[in-house]
């Protein structure tokens, strides 16, 4: 074929009379440019159930002329009331005054008007339906594929089977194919396929097959009765989401403009499924069996009146389907004349809202270029597709994350707490189940989902605060042994040589921004006071009794489960005192016990106007080296220190989650607590502007007494911080430091494992102050460090601290 000097000469394959089809077919069509729509289903059909478009989405759909027409069949709809399954109030996510931010308001739209919408948009004779394609091949001249004739299958038959020779094949030519055919997407497949016969080594991750682990079922109901249902003359969309209690479950509800009602059930597999996509059938909106899904919320009490189980009775059963729900980003997105878009390359959850909002965004930003593509050589068109990767990429993985996240919302979380040291209590242990409310204001507080900029982005008053775990949003990688080689357990130093090997393989990955700011927020979530009430006795292991007291001052403790329960990570409190900026509180003694303890030299005696924690000072720089460690170790023994009550923790958590992937985190004391657990024990652990724990795991034979570059490496330990904070580098001691003045011995400065450092020293200016040991100021630094380094940097690089010494001033004997 050749070459054309215009864009309107491009002839683009739509595979795919989806939403993202449909519009892309329409940008093209106004665009004066040669394009065909192939589907595979032989009709449209009215199956699905609500979308929420965001203002981003509605401001394209202007551009486009077509919101107007979108609005008569909408509502506006700015906010979420997320209540219990007995319409109790858990929360309401609010995305505020949209008009006055973005200049148009988010929509809730039944997807079938949505769908009749773009349909008439896109005249009859570019689309062909019933066509299934079986062969793709492209080079350097055009892309061509080859489809059968899908018209006279039955409505049950295995799409998936091999090609029926005697079946009417048709044959469709282009310059460009574009696949937007689903999560199950055909061109992805045959894309894929030919890029490995060419030699191309894909990422493992998007050969891998696709992981369901939900079900969901929806349904729209017929239009209903205003009077039986005054909600419906209301012309503001009505969005709630319940939440079971027992399962789970969600229910969401929706009010459409043409008087009817969408509803869908979300719930959780007990056990997740991987199918290999060939050999899957498509997870489409086609009517199944949905009874036993359906069975478990009919009795949900319905906000619009009466259940949820009348709306389901209100349903036409051609308007009921039940789906299973996968989730995967694709890192491939386009080979020569090939490219994905929507689900193809992202398939999202359900649960943010954001599966058509981000096609529509690919949408756009795909036909612009092939709007401005100079000619349809291969070198035009790979220039074109890899600019519209860059440009959509990053923030649809940010999205998919985002997704993810809301997806995974916390089902198990509990905090768990120790009678305090030297107290009545010091022996009892018991765990708080956070209720829905405390639950919903930790993971949705400032949930930005309604209010995704046009780019993708967040805006910045609505970041999401994110709490959830992963397999997407926590990337995962084989540990290196130091030397470039994988293995497939860790293997932690410790006073006997090794620990044990553990059964886990791989960690959370420390050069993943998502990740470090997961971790952080819930280091943060940590200081948060809880509702004292619903405390649940552990069990007939701990002495237990009915005070109340006990919680007051002893060691706090967070525990975020995943809702498989399959990865759970325990977050520690750190110090409490106001001059830290985390509020005081009674713990403040013990806190200061346990520092002066970890981090001081030599008991806490700094000089002559200190009073020692422990009786090993011998005067002048001497200092019994054997006397420092029998009292750290009897501390241990006896049940009096942080570090054994953490690892009580610990042990409390592998029993409530016992074939969980366990990880540690906490921030200042609570990170150092962590990290001498997490060696101890070989669990993975990220800390945040702890001070240096390398001299306490020595005392506790925790590790060697000398530590090698090589040995730190085999420690699994990422220690965050930045360069401004003196209690991280070692700096905050000495008669004009404010710990000093606040009678914290903060000693330390060498860490174990890696340290991450953040120099905004160097980077911003800063100069050292107590101030910048505060969690928040970290958390913008984390958060931000992309645009205040340029670009420079995502994350600090985590190396470990070598030729590091601590209390070199002393003379231990």
């Amino acid at each position: 074929m050749a070459s054309s000097s215009s864009s309107s000469k491009v002839k683009t394959i739509i595979v795919g009379a989806g939403v993202c089809g449909l519009l892309t077919a329409i940008q093209l069509e106004r665009a004066g440019m040669d394009y065909v729509v192939v589907e595979r289903a032989r009709t449209s059909s009215p199956l699905g159930s609500g979308l929420s478009l965001t203002p981003a989405c509605n401001y394209i759909l202007d551009q486009l002329g077509l919101l107007k027409e979108i609005q008569q069949v909408s509502y506006p709809c700015a906010k979420i009331d997320y209540l219990r399954d007995d319409l109790s109030k858990v929360g309401v996510m609010d995305a505020g005054d949209q008009i006055s931010r973005y200049g148009y308001n988010g929509i809730l739209i039944n997807r079938h008007s949505l769908y009749k919408v773009l349909l008439s948009k896109v005249p009859k004779d570019k689309i062909q339906w019933g066509k299934r394609l079986v062969n793709h091949k492209q080079d350097e001249h055009g892309v061509e594929i080859e489809c059968e004739d899908n018209l006279d299958l039955p409505e049950d038959a295995d799409e998936s089977a091999n090609n029926n020779d005697n079946r009417a094949k048709v044959v469709y030519k282009g310059d460009v194919l574009i696949g937007a055919d689903g999560a199950y997407s055909s061109v992805r497949r045959y894309m894929y396929k030919s890029m490995s016969a060419e030699g191309i080594k894909l990422p493992s991750e998007d050969l891998a097959p696709l992981r369901f682990d939900s079900n969901c079922v929806v349904g729209v109901t017929k239009e209903l009765s205003d009077v039986e249902y005054p909600v419906l003359k209301e012309k503001n969309g009505d969005f709630y989401v319940l939440i079971g209690k027992e399962k789970a479950i969600q229910v969401y509800l929706f009010t459409f403009a043409e008087k009817r009602i969408g509803w869908y059930i979300c719930g959780r597999m007990d056990k997740p499924e991987v199918h290999d996509e060939k050999d899957f059938r498509f997870s489409d909106w086609k009517p199944v069996a949905a009874d036993e899904l359906c069975e478990m919320v009919r009795h949900y009490k319905c906000p619009f009146g009466g259940t949820v189980g009348d709306l389901m009775d209100l349903t036409p059963k051609g308007l009921l389907s039940k789906v299973m729900l996968e989730d995967k980003y694709f890192s491939t997105w386009y080979h020569k004349r090939t490219v994905l878009m929507g689900d193809a390359c992202h398939k999202h959850l359900p649960f943010g809202g954001q599966g058509a909002n981000q096609a529509i965004l690919d949408s756009v930003h795909l036909v612009n270029q092939l709007y401005g593509i100079p000619s349809n050589s291969l070198v035009d068109i790979n220039l074109s597709f890899k600019t519209y990767y860059e440009n959509r990429s990053p923030n649809a993985k940010e999205v998919f994350k985002s997704t993810s996240m809301v997806a995974s919302v916390l089902s198990a979380r509990h905090i768990l707490a120790h009678g305090a040291p030297h107290s009545k209590s010091a022996k009892v242990f018991r765990r708080l189940d956070i209720d829905d409310e405390t639950r919903f204001q930790m993971t949705f507080h400032r949930n930005s989902l309604l209010d995704t900029e046009a780019d993708g982005t967040k805006s910045g008053s609505g970041s999401t605060f994110q709490h959830t775990l992963s397999d997407a949003y926590f990337p995962l990688h084989d540990e290196d042994d130091g030397d470039g080689n994988v293995v497939t357990e860790p293997s932690v130093e410790s006073r006997s040589g090794l620990l044990p090997r553990l059964p886990w393989t791989r960690v959370p990955d420390a050069k993943d921004h998502g990740t470090v700011v997961s971790m952080i927020r819930m280091a943060l979530d940590c200081y948060v006071d809880p509702k004292r009430q619903g405390w649940v006795d552990i069990g007939d292991n701990w002495d237990v009794d009915t005070e109340i007291g006990w919680l007051e001052a002893g060691l706090r403790g967070y525990v975020f489960a995943s809702e498989d329960k399959k990865t759970v990570v325990i977050g520690i409190k750190g110090t409490s005192l106001k001059l830290f900026g985390t509020g005081g509180g009674p713990t403040g003694n013990n806190d200061k016990m346990n520092d002066n303890k970890m981090f001081s030299c030599c008991c806490g005696k700094v000089d002559r106007t200190w009073w020692p924690v422990c009786g090993c000072y011998m005067g002048g720089d001497q200092c019994n080296q054997q006397c420092l460690v029998n009292d750290l170790q009897a501390d241990r023994d006896e049940g009096k220190s942080y570090y054994s009550i953490g690892l009580k923790v610990l042990e409390a958590t592998k029993n409530l989650f016992p074939d969980a992937n366990i990880w540690l985190t906490g921030h200042s004391l609570g990170g150092s607590v962590a990290s001498t657990i997490g060696i101890t024990k070989g669990y993975p652990t990220f800390t945040f502007q702890s001070p240096g724990d390398v001299r306490f795991a020595q005392r506790m034979s925790l590790v060697k007494p000398e530590l090698s570059e090589h040995d730190l490496k085999k420690l699994p330990i990422w220690q965050f911080g930045h360069t401004a904070d003196p209690v991280f580098m070692g700096t905050c001691n000495g008669p004009a430091s404010t710990c000093y003045s606040a009678g914290y011995a903060l000693e330390t400065k060498c860490h174990l494992g890696r340290t991450c450092i953040y120099d905004t020293v160097s980077e911003l200016g800063w100069r050292q102050t107590i101030q910048a040991h505060t969690i928040f100021t970290f958390i913008n630094v984390v958060e931000n460090w992309q645009n205040m380094t340029q670009g420079r940097e995502i994350v600090a690089p985590c190396l470990p601290q070598t030729d590091c010494q601590d209390c070199t001033q002393w003379n231990f004997v």
